[in-house]
């Protein structure tokens, strides 16, 4: 399945002009394909940032469902558009008039759903739980996944929606920490210090 999934991102990049990278992201921002024009650490961070401003948004509204998050610059734009489920297809386009991309990428989506409902369950967990990427080990650690959760939902309290891109930061930097290790290297990462230490209080109280 990853071959064939790989195959029509590269040829979403190879034959729309201006594509210029392209690779599929699980709903906590991972990586999830080769990334095609995208460094695998920007596209981690990029795909957390755009995925945690589209849910506060989400909320902040009240609406059901965003169905797209666009960043413009004057080089292009960074877009993120749910694809299947839990799977997110980011993209990197150059400047361009709205709607340029718009009937290639909605190809691409369904073939990518057509190949995705092709299996069971099963290998859909096994496809989100182990991106076949060069850089998958940096998921490999001893924190509990559950409780690298509570740590960036406290943190939002203490710098805001960066929390998520600092806790995967400290992750990746230092992958084999204890829970610890790995709250006190996050506290770390708190101007205040007083708040650094309240945090670690909040989420080592219980352990």
């Amino acid at each position: 399945m990853n071959r064939k999934i790989n195959q029509i991102l590269r040829e979403l990049a190879a034959r729309t002009p201006g594509i210029e990278g392209v690779v599929l992201v699980s709903s906590q921002g991972k990586p999830l394909t080769s990334s095609i024009g995208i460094g695998y650490e920007r596209a981690l961070i990029t795909a957390i940032v755009m995925l945690s401003l589209g849910e506060h948004i989400r909320q902040e509204f009240r609406w059901e469902r965003v169905q797209k998050i666009s960043v413009q610059a004057e080089e292009g734009y960074i877009t993120l558009i749910p694809c299947y489920q839990q799977i997110f297809l980011l993209m990197r386009t150059i400047k361009a008039p709205l709607g340029f991309f718009e009937d290639d990428i909605k190809r691409a989506i369904a073939k990518l759903k057509a190949e995705f409902e092709k299996i069971n369950s099963v290998e859909l967990v096994l496809f989100l739980d182990n991106p076949q990427t060069r850089n998958a080990d940096i998921t490999k650690t001893q924190v509990d996944s559950s409780f690298i959760h509570d740590c960036q939902q406290e943190l939002v309290e203490f710098i805001g929606p960066i929390a998520p891109i600092v806790c995967q930061h400290v992750l990746a930097q230092n992958p084999e920490l204890s829970a610890s290790d790995f709250v006190e290297a996050i506290a770390n990462q708190i101007p205040d210090r007083q708040q650094a230490i309240e945090f670690q209080q909040r989420l080592l109280s219980d352990n």
